[in-house]
């Protein structure tokens, strides 16, 4: 899990590294990045979550794009990915929205 600090109109990318849960398997899809508000706990993928450039692998990572959000608040984004071995993994960063003061 890591925190990630970012201003409203900032869009960058992230990435989950999961070469030590995958040991010798290695990842067949994405099945989801959502993302949670941490104070209403609503869905707030479409908020947070880029679409475009859509979630990528590339090797054991797996790259997302945060995007918008509202100062002051927090996100929980979750990464679940499926593995060649029939395996499902999942991790969580947190980003808080800040005004950069």
């Amino acid at each position: 899990m890591a925190t990630y600090n970012k201003l409203p109109a900032e869009v960058f990318d992230i990435y989950k590294d999961f070469s030590a849960p995958l040991g010798s398997d290695t990842i067949q899809s994405i099945v989801a990045v959502t993302s949670i508000n941490e104070r209403t706990g609503l869905d707030s993928t479409a908020d947070i979550v880029a679409t475009s450039p859509p979630p990528s692998i590339s090797g054991s990572k797996v790259f997302y794009w945060v995007k918008g959000g509202a100062v002051s608040e927090q996100h929980k984004v979750t990464i679940t990915i499926a593995t060649a071995g029939g395996r499902e993994f999942s991790d969580v960063d947190h980003i808080v929205v800040w005004s950069g003061a």
